[in-house]
């Protein structure tokens, strides 16, 4: 930017500054309402101009302002002191840039960073895009992820770009809010880069599968098993089907450090294995086949929505010579038949004795 352009951006702050001084006997929303975005349509108007723009006098000015919407003219009334402090920061405004501009150097840098005022505008969405997935995902992203995400940071630049361009602000509190928020942005801006940039890189070439080895799971010649398909002598597909070691443990296709997970990663990471679950019990993985599960657009998955498995085969071959066993009816035991008492032996007659003499 050339030093002509840097000294015309310095003239129409300090015109605006003016012509607000001008305005500060009416209610700062009236004043914000006369005077919103007056940089922005004075710089456009010098770029129609080609630079040659003639600023009027600020007292005329405020003056053709209060006329246009119809208020009375300025009284000599003392101000509030909320003004005064508002009057005194944009003198203080004014001075800054009379002193950045007074070298060449400042008008240089000036210049620079007016330049530059886009770039941070997209920045500043930016920082809020990070600040916002922080606070609704408890993690950050330098690009995003899902199509919801992509329409936050679309519209937290938007909304940046406009803020900067002196629009979408017409009330004193968004405009307050807007400087919050900028102040925000600057001391927030190097800690989220620094943690979108480590996020980025810690999912540099992320395998879902990798990322959660299971050396103890179900494996077939090297090949992690991650579902098992049961079908019936007849070869029909068995649904709910148990399944245990030799030794009576539950035999599951997950790790012994998952088992009271709600779902799991399948192989190719697009879907979830989730298990059946009973109350205390928990989740019950040696159930089979286990239930799968796609993942919502922000990467999570409920449980609720899963749906049973499709088998790889609607029905298979039969088992040779396997017949349904039919089931064998419940013996009823035999009746026994009552014991008849023994009789009870008579009782022996006593020895006779000899008479007396």
């Amino acid at each position: 930017m050339s030093e002509s352009t840097a000294t015309l951006d310095k003239a129409i702050a300090e015109f605006a500054a003016a012509v607000r001084r001008h305005l500060d006997d009416l209610p700062l929303e009236e004043i914000d309402d006369l005077t919103g975005g007056l940089e922005a349509d004075l710089s456009e108007q010098a770029s129609d101009e080609q630079g040659d723009l003639h600023l009027d006098d600020p007292a005329s000015y405020a003056a053709e302002l209060r006329a246009s919407a119809g208020l009375p003219p300025r009284t000599s009334s003392a101000l509030p002191l909320r003004r005064r402090v508002r009057q005194q920061l944009d003198e203080l405004e004014a001075a800054t840039r009379r002193v950045v501009h007074s070298t060449r150097v400042g008008s240089g840098l000036a210049g620079f960073a007016l330049a530059l005022r886009p770039v941070w505008w997209v920045l500043r969405g930016w920082v809020v895009y990070q600040l916002l997935t922080v606070v609704m995902l408890g993690r950050s992203e330098l690009v995003p992820s899902g199509f919801f995400l992509w329409v936050v940071l679309f519209a937290s630049i938007v909304l940046s770009v406009q803020w900067g361009r002196g629009r979408w602000a017409p009330g004193s509190f968004l405009r307050v809010l807007r400087v919050a928020v900028s102040v925000i942005a600057i001391v927030a801006l190097p800690f989220v880069t620094v943690w979108a940039l480590n996020e980025a890189r810690a999912n540099q070439g992320y395998d879902p599968v990798a990322a959660y080895p299971d050396p103890t799971g179900l494996q077939l010649d090297g090949e992690r098993v991650t579902n098992i398909f049961g079908y019936d002598a007849e070869g029909n597909p068995i649904t709910d089907l148990q399944l245990f070691d030799q030794n009576g443990n539950p035999l599951v296709t997950v790790g012994a450090g998952f088992v009271d997970d709600e779902y799991s990663y399948n192989d190719d990471g697009s879907t979830f294995l989730v298990p059946v679950t009973d109350g205390p019990r928990g989740s019950i993985w040696n159930v089979y086949p286990l239930s799968e599960a796609a993942p919502d657009d922000l990467g999570g998955v409920d449980v609720r929505d899963a749906v049973p498995a499709t088998p790889p085969f609607r029905t298979t071959n039969a088992v040779p010579g396997a017949t349904t066993p039919t089931p064998m009816p419940t013996p009823t035991p035999a009746a026994t038949a009552p014991s008849t008492p023994s009789p009870t032996p008579a009782a022996e007659p006593s020895p006779a004795t000899d008479a007396a003499p």
